[in-house]
């Protein structure tokens, strides 16, 4: 056995027995999510990052839509913008007409795409995505945006921002019936700075009408367990809800999903404890993005990409209920 064969087995073993210690300790708060199938370009059928978007009495002829990337094996190479779509939410299909990815990979080596975000607002369909450019000195970020009337035909890209020696990750927009309204993570010389916000009243796909960026608020998380990925919503009350993706250290380590809270979509309270524990084959390494839609008040269809003990990349379903200032999974 080679050493580096050897060092895959060790990492394999430690992670496979801290995943039967996490079973163990949470054997109260076990939960069944569901596999879902959604067909990739590459065929790995490994995907990460999904945003989802649920219309009662279909848009264009489905009731959901995706957006994800492939991540095969952690290959960023294949993490592009993709869509399917579906009738359940567990089985997802490409739409006819549909070439997936959306947008293929910048290039160079060691540039990638990632962060796939769909909205519709008056029957217009938003995708946004990053660029991560490493082949250039210093290391760009860049962010586009891409419109379609039928979520199959897309326009041309359309570069929103542009940024140096900092990382921004997992935007998400929706609109708040006066405005479009954009959150993003920051990160800065490899330590989390914020949870970022701008506003926009004009064509989102122009980035000089995008304000400046506003800091939010977030409370609640124990020291050392900063934000990672998010994504936001706004519900017909009024109240706003927030997935949030945790780590412990950049890239996502230790990645656990926390539920947020706010009632302007400022100032935010979380709990320091994630909604739920990594106790399953396909999530027992670390948890990575998560979406959710609204079933009716209190209860969500939720689903999230994790990491397998064996380093494989899925993305899980799941129903959740809120109760108090967190969410709980239901039980199948």
């Amino acid at each position: 056995m080679t050493m580096r064969r050897l060092k895959k087995w060790l990492r394999y073993r430690r992670d496979s027995l801290q995943w039967t210690f996490r079973k163990m300790r949470h054997f109260r708060r076990r939960y069944q999510p569901q596999l879902t199938q959604i067909p990739t370009y590459d065929g790995s059928g490994q995907t990460v990052h999904p945003c989802v978007l649920f219309f009662p009495e279909s848009w264009k002829g489905y009731r959901y839509w995706m957006a994800f990337t492939p991540y095969p094996d952690g290959n960023d190479q294949f993490e592009n913008p993709s869509l399917v779509v579906s009738g359940d939410g567990v089985r997802w299909f490409v739409p006819p007409g549909l070439h997936n990815p959306i947008v293929d990979t910048p290039g160079e080596a060691v540039d990638f795409l990632s962060d796939p975000h769909i909205m519709v607002h008056d029957d217009v369909m938003y995708l946004i995505y990053r660029e991560q450019l490493r082949s250039v000195s210093p290391p760009e970020e860049r962010w586009f945006m891409l419109t379609s009337r039928d979520g199959v035909l897309w326009g041309e890209k359309r570069e929103l921002f542009r940024f140096e020696n900092s990382i921004h990750v997992s935007a998400c927009m929706l609109h708040d019936g006066k405005r479009f309204v954009l959150y993003y993570v920051t990160y800065g010389l490899r330590r989390f700075y914020a949870i970022e916000r701008r506003t926009c009243a004009g064509d989102p796909t122009d980035g000089a009408n995008w304000s400046d960026p506003q800091r939010v608020e977030l409370e609640g998380l124990e020291k050392g367990v900063d934000p990672w990925h998010i994504e936001v919503f706004l519900q017909p009350e009024g109240t706003w809800d927030m997935l949030l993706t945790t780590c412990t250290g950049i890239g996502g380590v230790g990645g656990r999903l926390h539920y947020a809270a706010s009632r302007d979509g400022l100032s935010w309270r979380t709990t320091e404890q994630p909604f739920i524990e990594p106790t399953h084959a396909f999530d027992s390494h670390w948890h990575y993005k998560a979406t959710m839609v609204r079933v009716r008040e209190g209860r969500y269809k939720l689903w999230y990409s994790a990491m397998s003990v064996r380093g494989t990349w899925h993305t899980l379903y799941l129903q959740v209920v809120k109760q108090g200032n967190s969410l709980v999974p239901v039980s199948r």
